[in-house]
């Protein structure tokens, strides 16, 4: 009987030592003040009056994968560029103002000229133009957004906040980098963006590795990922549009 409860002691030590062990291990979810990681956020954001990079890019719309390079050029509030290359050749250009969006592809010989609501509307875009430029140049949106919750959850933190139409969260790295965002707008329309290889520039940790999701990286309808070469900022850039005449409307 001795050397059974022995044993049974054993047995028991070792399952009460497996479990607070496994417990250690655990990441328990806590709250955390939602104002600070805001403030976080907001202060990761570049303050820019141009921003323009040049990637490698592959896109996926409409049931096709296409690979190239994209030129983006951002003149704050006022007009977002972009050029698109395949094989050294320009495939499609696109020019998008707050009121008005206009491509050129120049594989088909079309263009598209239309209001940005009747875009958004036309491609459930669920974003306005002044998000679509933060997005574009990598910085969190804080404008008109105010902090909901906060958690932490071992090195890493979580963030939702929320505005007038649209709600955000944020995965937060251990530096309060952002990881991953999803947006939502008022009628449940998402984007989800994922950030990665960061690096510094004009004073701030950038992203240079992006993945951008509609309506979320596992089952996407379109998606645009960026392998940014190189980042510049305040640097004055050309911003030539044009639609030649023989090219037919989209």
């Amino acid at each position: 009987m001795k050397k059974i409860a022995f044993y049974s002691l054993i047995s028991i030590l070792v399952f009460a030592s497996s479990c607070r062990t496994k417990k250690s291990v655990l990441s328990t979810t806590t709250s955390y003040r939602s104002s600070k990681l805001f403030r976080k956020v907001k202060k990761s954001n570049i303050d820019y009056t141009w921003y323009s990079y040049k990637s490698n890019a592959k896109v996926y719309f409409n049931g096709t994968t296409v690979g190239g390079t994209v030129d983006v050029r951002i003149k704050k509030d006022k007009v977002i560029w972009m050029s698109i290359r395949k094989f050294g050749f320009e495939v499609a250009r696109v020019l998008i103002r707050p009121d008005s969006v206009f491509a050129v592809d120049r594989l088909n010989g079309k263009y598209l000229a239309e209001s940005y609501e009747h875009f958004k509307e036309k491609y459930d875009v669920p974003v306005d133009f002044n998000m679509m430029q933060d997005i574009l140049a990598g910085n969190s949106i804080t404008k008109g957004q105010k902090p909901v919750s906060g958690s932490r959850k071992g090195k890493t933190f979580k963030l939702k906040t929320q505005g007038k139409d649209v709600g955000i969260e944020y995965d937060l790295d251990s530096d309060f980098k952002i990881s991953n965002s999803v947006f939502k707008n008022k009628d449940n329309q998402t984007i989800e963006l994922n950030f990665s290889k960061y690096k510094m520039n004009n004073g701030k940790e950038i992203s240079y590795l992006r993945k951008y999701s509609f309506p979320n990286s596992i089952n996407p309808k379109y998606f645009l990922h960026l392998k940014i070469k190189s980042i510049k900022i305040n640097k004055e850039q050309k911003l030539k549009f044009e639609i030649p005449k023989k090219y037919t409307k989209m």
